[in-house]
């Protein structure tokens, strides 16, 4: 039942401009020992990211405060959905399900910031 539904997002997405930049994703958890050096991880699900670091101080995404993790990602097929997006202010890239990574660092900032770099 998921296809149609999947094969139109993708076509959709595959008409987007592909985005070669840094993108920024945080979440309001430690992650850091999921995440070790070295290692490929796959995110099978859409993941929304952004390219201003500004957006994560937001309470809706990582904060400020408590355990949480930053995601400095190398985006090679990201798409920019700024235009079409709720929150355009949100400079919101999506990355396609399935993408794979490799996890270059990881740094422990102190005061429950933790920073892996994709």
């Amino acid at each position: 039942p998921w296809y149609l539904y999947l094969k139109l997002i993708l076509t959709a997405l595959s008409r987007l401009p592909t985005q070669h930049r840094f993108v920024y994703r945080g979440v309001k958890l430690d992650l850091s020992e999921q995440y070790r050096k070295g290692e490929t991880i796959v995110w099978w699900g859409f993941s929304s990211c952004t390219d201003s670091m500004d957006v994560l101080q937001c309470e809706l995404f990582m904060g400020k405060t408590e355990e949480r993790t930053m995601f400095t990602i190398e985006c090679n097929s990201g798409k920019n959905i700024r235009n079409h997006s709720f929150f355009p202010h949100e400079d919101e890239v999506l990355l396609i399900a399935a993408t794979q990574f490799k996890v270059v660092a990881s740094l422990d900032q102190g005061h429950g910031l933790h920073m892996i770099q994709l």
